[in-house]
């Protein structure tokens, strides 16, 4: 019976870790339409049984971010996304949300320095940043 246990152990993590093959860790990036003047993107993850990380990133009088995890049963929990393990107590999954963290920081700091020039509202309307001289 032991060995059946630490054959559901190992089993476990390697589908928890599993995703870290892909070079965005599976990470989805979505520019949400949005009423402000503002670049709004979501990034997420989905990352076993059920369990997803999503960071919202918003620019308006500044880069904003809400991090959230969504737990199988659809319970979600916000988090500091420096201090991960303050707020995500399984201590499996807390190595990997801290990997697509730093992932999805990455990602979001590489669109920001592109420096975009469009966003469409909710409406549907393209909306262009131009320099005032």
């Amino acid at each position: 019976m032991k060995r059946l246990n630490w054959i559901v152990v190992i089993v476990a993590l390697v589908m928890l870790t599993g995703c870290q093959q892909s070079p965005t860790l599976g990470i989805q990036v979505k520019d949400v339409p949005a009423d402000a003047p503002e670049f709004k993107r979501e990034y997420t993850a989905y990352l076993a049984n059920g369990v997803s990380v999503k960071v919202t990133a918003r620019t308006f009088l500044g880069r904003r971010f809400s991090w959230e995890l969504t737990q199988s049963d659809g319970r979600w929990v916000l988090f500091d996304p420096d201090a991960v393990a303050d707020r995500i107590l399984d201590p499996l999954l807390v190595p990997i949300v801290e990997r697509h963290v730093a992932e999805m920081k990455r990602l979001d700091k590489e669109y920001i320095e592109s420096q975009p020039k469009t966003f469409t509202d909710e409406d549907g309307i393209v909306w262009e940043r131009r320099e005032v001289k």
